[in-house]
């Protein structure tokens, strides 16, 4: 997923200045490369879902940090929380619940 928003970060803002001012692919590159330095293979996939929503809250500003950030941490506490088979379907509404309930960080 990093390399695949690092690649592509030029036309995410691209997209972004047609109706805003162009550094949404900027704040997501700089956001997911910083998490992936934070990451280990160590880690268990909502460790790692938990990194990357830490990181993006307290690194990345304009809505982009607290929206992303909020949505992947949603996600890692239902994986840490839930059984294997739950764990998909939950997770992703999880996310999705993320983005329109007041988070507290």
């Amino acid at each position: 997923m990093i390399d695949a928003i690092q690649a592509n970060k030029v036309y995410l803002s691209e997209v972004d200045g047609a109706i805003g001012d162009g550094d949404h692919g900027i704040n997501m590159a700089k956001g997911f490369g910083l998490a992936g330095e934070r990451l280990s293979g160590e880690m268990g996939f909502s460790e790692a879902l938990n990194t990357l929503g830490r990181t993006l809250v307290m690194e990345i500003g304009g809505a982009m940090g607290p929206l992303y950030g909020s949505f992947f941490k949603a996600m890692a506490r239902v994986g840490r929380a839930s059984r294997l088979g739950e764990r998909s379907k939950g997770v992703l509404d999880a996310g999705a619940s993320s983005c329109s309930e007041p988070q507290k960080h």
